[in-house]
């Protein structure tokens, strides 16, 4: 079964700082605010005085941010795999896996395009 992740554009739980406020949305995308406000169509980063690079980097942590988490969900989910009574035949394709889980930060070359690896 293949894996999936979707990037989540709301950051609630790794909100990122700007001139002392926390946001929680991506710098990148543009704020939702009704057509008739000074900021409809506007990003974020724009309202804020962000440049691209800014909004880029804080967006690229980000995502490495929930990638490291969906991994660490799926080892939590994979656990029962790696205990005593477990069989090698079943014990072993799942080591595999979860060591491709450890590697995936270090293992693809888009950020926005992780290779998840297949569950056995």
């Amino acid at each position: 079964m293949k894996d999936t992740f979707k990037y989540n554009p709301t950051w609630a739980n790794a909100p990122f700082t700007k001139d002392g406020l926390k946001y929680t949305f991506d710098p990148t995308l543009p704020v939702p605010v009704p057509e008739d406000h000074e900021d409809f169509g506007k990003t974020l980063g724009q309202i804020l005085g962000m440049s691209e690079e800014e909004c880029i980097v804080l967006v690229d942590a980000q995502t490495l941010s929930q990638i490291r988490e969906h991994r660490n969900y799926l080892l939590i989910e994979s656990d029962w795999t790696q205990v005593g009574d477990v069989p090698d035949t079943i014990k072993q394709p799942w080591l595999v896996y979860r060591q491709e889980l450890r590697d995936i930060t270090e293992n693809y070359s888009d950020i926005s395009n992780v290779q998840w690896p297949t569950k056995p």
